[in-house]
């Protein structure tokens, strides 16, 4: 499922501290983070490219997406 243009639009507001106060969320980059966080936190969102998806337990996330380069 690709990324929609509300849902870029959301990822691109965590960027601004008002954004990810407001929601409670926050954007974690890198498969090693990740990995790390989802073992610590709960995932409302996972996006990435398909080879990385793989590595990543499914049940984490409520909502994985494919991203394409």
């Amino acid at each position: 499922m690709p990324l929609s243009k509300n849902r870029i639009k959301q990822i691109r507001s965590l960027s601004e501290k008002k954004y990810r106060s407001e929601h409670g969320t926050f954007v974690a980059e890198g498969k090693k983070l990740v990995l790390d966080l989802l073992g610590n936190c709960r995932c409302q969102f996972l996006a990435g490219l398909p080879d990385i998806l793989q590595e990543i337990p499914r049940l984490s996330a409520e909502e994985m997406v494919e991203a394409t380069p």
